[in-house]
């Protein structure tokens, strides 16, 4: 999901089942102001910059981009009708939702094999940075030098988390619920010491569940809203299996006696470690009431109010964007 600007993650192969067609493509190191930095950058660029100078380039009927649940779901119904070429950041697809461990991604049944499919194409590790419609549907530049034409274009590049600043909020050791979770899932860390998770929304009952499975000892969660708010544990209702998964959380939780706070957030973090965190009751509108607050000694806090789109290649094309009403942080492009 992260741009690979200096300091980020190089991606210097094509691994995995999923690996990407074609010769090798030319570096394009840096020059439009995305340099990357560090020993990784140098990576990427000796291993990128020594392979074939000759530009990548695909044409399909249907581009996609991302290879989230939404993604392959666009992707593998597009392919029975015209040829697919389906981009993503990662080098496997899944995105956040079916990672499983480090490098590990697991997917339904329904979409193994996928690469496999006759007319769809999945280029891996790669990021698109710049669309352009063109004379014949869109023009997408890929971070590799690569280019994809395609007639028509889907795009589900997936969601940012949403953590709202507070006091102390960029502390080391205060991570967003995402960061916490990949920590976990991704590169096998597991968790340690006394944690407060806050937020919103049944992601934060996934990540308080996520520690405490991996190890920590969860002091208390707090949710801002209230499990059967539209945005709480019954937004789940629609998706009977996802219910499931969210009762599951909570039960795990009160079977190791996790208090749970409704109505309540953290709303500063002091210290470095321990902290000294403070937590308040909220109003309906999330403002803390005055003189209803109290403290806690944590050596770690995970925060989340849910995810955003990403609009950026949304924007590039110049499509409208609105807000739902009742979710501060809902946005449809």
């Amino acid at each position: 999901m992260a741009s690979a600007g200096c300091g980020g993650a190089a991606r210097a192969g094509r691994e995995g089942s999923f690996a990407g067609w074609g010769s090798a493509s030319t570096a394009w190191f840096g020059w439009r102001g995305r340099a990357r930095c560090g020993p990784a950058g140098l990576k990427w660029f000796l291993v990128r910059g020594s392979m074939s100078s000759a530009t990548e380039a695909w044409q399909a009927g249907v581009v996609v981009v991302g290879a989230g649940p939404a993604g392959l779901a666009a992707a593998k119904a597009a392919s029975f009708r015209t040829s697919v070429v389906l981009v993503d950041a990662e080098v496997q697809p899944g995105g956040q939702v079916w990672r499983s461990g480090p490098r590990r991604v697991s997917l339904p049944n329904r979409y193994r094999g996928l690469d496999q499919k006759e007319g769809l194409r999945i280029l891996s590790g790669r990021e698109v940075w710049l669309i352009r419609p063109s004379a014949s549907g869109f023009s997408l530049f890929l971070d590799d030098g690569g280019r994809v034409e395609g007639r028509g274009l889907i795009l589900c590049p997936g969601s940012t988390e949403l953590v709202l600043p507070s006091p102390g909020w960029d502390r080391p050791g205060v991570l967003s619920g995402g960061a916490a979770q990949i920590l976990a899932k991704s590169y096998g860390l597991l968790a340690s010491g006394r944690w407060v998770v806050a937020g919103n929304g049944p992601f934060v009952l996934q990540v308080a569940a996520e520690l405490s499975h991996r190890g920590a000892e969860i002091l208390m969660v707090c949710l801002a809203s209230t499990l059967e708010s539209p945005e709480g544990l019954f937004a789940a209702l629609a998706r009977p299996s996802k219910l499931a998964q969210a009762l599951g959380q909570l039960g795990s939780l009160w079977w190791k006696r996790v208090r749970l706070l409704e109505r309540a957030g953290v709303i500063g973090v002091e210290g470095d470690g321990p902290f000294r965190v403070r937590i308040a009751r909220l109003r309906s509108d999330w403002e803390p009431l005055s003189g209803e607050e109290l403290w806690i000694e944590a050596d770690g806090v995970a925060l989340s109010f849910g995810f955003v789109p990403r609009l950026e290649l949304a924007l590039q094309l110049d499509l409208s964007c609105r807000r739902p009403r009742g979710h501060p942080s809902g946005a449809v492009a």
